[in-house]
């Protein structure tokens, strides 16, 4: 569908439900292996969670919590808590007891999902300190607990019909661009910090962006990895909604640890990571050459400087000569497709967020057939800002802004934002949500950088 003439975000899960029934629209472990569901399948998941929660007093606009890392239940969760109307708030798994009480009664949060025996146990001794709460939903193994906790398999088991289809197309047409989506909390300084306020709107406009910024890089893509904490903007609003809302494939690793593992099994085309895991693939490779013989290090080194030398013509959008394609399809041939392969064979893109990668880590992964795009954001801004494309990437920049987002350098060269994507406020927080914008609308972001000739972001540091 058209995401650019949506409502909402119910809309187009509605629509990708009934045109892509037979899609593949999620993989996960379970058992041992990966299961498959198609997004017919997902739709029947979806309505089970959304029928328990209206039953047990889920209301339009109730307020409800996540409390998890990226796993399968955490899409089931959040789709049916859209579903039914209401605003889902996600928090990192780590996430202290001062953390857990200050968003839960700050949101007047009435469901928590959580994933831990040791969150359950956080929160039975901090339920006196959170009088919204009412039911908690766990996804493990529930041994004893009070009636107040129910056991989220529980929820597929249920059979009185709450909600039918003819209600969820009603609650959608309730909600427009305007509807509070999510309320992000930054993790840093999660007891104090104000919740970030997304609508609907603010999503649906950059999951347009980015389908028509990456255009025709988009269509290869089948499915992604995901493995990033959804309480991060960048998770949330990349590795999930643009996956999904796009009809393509969300699969889960197993943990962070198992990710290696997980890509050979999987073969994703893109990855959404920070830049911290694509530093730490690339020195797993370096480091595997300490080991090996002189003649492998010494074919190793040969290869990544062909390779380098070949990503700066290509970069550049130059032909690369002959002598050096010889030179860089021999590379290929004794290295790089192999470690390649060991990515799964299949993958295009590593998608980053943060902080800025080192130039010899891009080049090295666009040696391998492998494109490191960096991107700027922040939870103020859904999805990002800038970000490089393939044809038009620049090493220690950003790249440039999506369509309809405009980014300058103040006076005291502070990045400032403007974007259909941006956050309507702080929750609650009027004067802050003042203070945050420039007169003309503009986000103060809080870095410094600069913006080249042809228009590249570079992110230099912070505003002290």
């Amino acid at each position: 569908m058209d995401i650019a003439k949506a409502s909402n975000l119910n809309e187009v899960f509605l629509y990708n439900f009934e045109n892509y029934s037979e899609k593949l629209a999620m993989r996960y472990l379970e058992n041992g292996g990966y299961q498959s569901l198609t997004y017919r399948q997902l739709k029947a998941k979806v309505l089970r969670v959304v029928n328990y929660l209206v039953h047990v007093g889920l209301e339009p606009e109730d307020r409800t919590v996540i409390w998890t890392k990226a796993r399968p239940e955490w899409v089931w969760a959040d789709m049916a808590v859209l579903m039914a109307g209401a605003v889902n708030t996600a928090i990192p798994e780590n996430a202290s007891r001062e953390a857990l009480i200050h968003i839960i009664n700050d949101l007047g949060a009435k469901f928590l999902f959580a994933e831990t025996q040791e969150q359950l146990n956080l929160v039975k001794e901090a339920k006196s300190a959170m009088p919204s709460l009412e039911l908690v939903f766990f996804f493990g193994e529930l041994q004893e607990a009070p009636e107040w906790i129910v056991p989220f398999s529980w929820l597929f088991e249920f059979s009185t019909q709450a909600v039918g289809m003819g209600v969820l197309y009603k609650m959608e047409e309730e909600k427009n661009r305007n509807s509070l989506l999510t309320v992000t909390y930054p993790t840093q300084n999660m007891t104090s910090q104000k919740g970030i306020c997304h609508t609907h709107g603010a999503c649906l406009e950059m999951v347009h962006a980015m389908s028509e910024y990456f255009g025709k890089y988009l269509e290869g893509i089948g499915s992604n990895l995901s493995f990033l904490c959804p309480s991060h903007s960048f998770a949330r609003f990349l590795d999930y909604y643009l996956i999904l809302m796009t009809g393509r494939c969300i699969s889960f690793a197993e943990s962070k640890k198992a990710v290696v593992q997980n890509i050979k099994q999987i073969k994703p085309q893109v990855i959404f990571a920070e830049p911290s895991f694509i530093e730490r693939l690339h020195e797993t490779k370096e480091a595997e050459m300490v080991s090996a013989s002189f003649f492998k290090k010494r074919i190793f080194k040969w290869a990544v400087k062909k390779g380098s030398q070949a990503s700066e013509y290509v970069l550049l959008n130059q032909p690369v000569p002959s002598f050096l394609k010889i030179g860089h399809s021999l590379a290929n041939m004794l290295v790089y497709k192999k470690i390649k392969n060991e990515f799964g064979g299949n993958l295009r893109f590593l998608i980053s967020g943060g902080t800025q990668l080192k130039p010899e880590v891009i080049k090295f992964f666009h040696a391998l057939g492998v494109t490191v795009l960096e991107s700027f954001g922040s939870p103020q801004n859904a999805f990002a800002a800038t970000i490089n494309l393939p044809s038009q990437m620049r090493f220690g920049s950003t790249g440039r802004p999506l369509p309809n987002v405009s980014v300058r350098v103040s006076d005291f060269n502070e990045i400032e934002v403007k974007s259909p994507g941006l956050f309507t406020e702080y929750y609650k927080a009027s004067k802050e949500t003042k203070d945050a914008f420039t007169d003309d609308g503009f986000y103060k972001t809080g870095k410094v950088g600069r913006i080249d000739e042809l228009g590249f972001l570079y992110v230099t540091g912070d505003v002290l």
